[in-house]
């Protein structure tokens, strides 16, 4: 299935992203997400999960006009490609990008780490 079939809208919104290791110890990293489709997320990190890892995303919605609170999109997820750092940048950071089948829409909780 080629999924850059589906429409992505530029986000640059923060996100957790969280994944066992290979010794199953629980990694939890900030990240940006760039841009969203229906089937997966482009985020830009310090250090990426490893190719074909399993990884949960929480992306923290900007409020939005009128809202009460603001939105976190949840989501299981599997990095299906690694974007190495540019080194050229000033602060090079690496890439990645997830494919997931299913996204959640949920108020902001006070467990998602700012």
């Amino acid at each position: 299935m080629d999924f850059r079939r589906f429409f992505r809208v530029p986000v640059g919104v923060s996100a957790v992203i969280s994944w066992a290791d290979p010794n199953g110890l629980l990694q939890r990293k900030k990240a940006v997400a760039r841009d969203m489709s229906a089937k997966g997320v482009f985020l830009y990190t310090d250090s990426p999960p490893p190719l074909g890892s399993a990884v949960t995303l929480e992306i923290l919605l900007p409020l939005l006009r009128n809202a009460a609170s603001s939105l976190r999109v949840k989501a299981e997820a599997r990095v299906v490609r690694i974007q190495p750092p540019d080194e050229e940048q000033e602060e090079p950071v690496s890439g990645f990008a997830v494919i997931t089948d299913r996204f959640t829409l949920q108020e902001q909780g006070d467990d998602l780490p700012q």
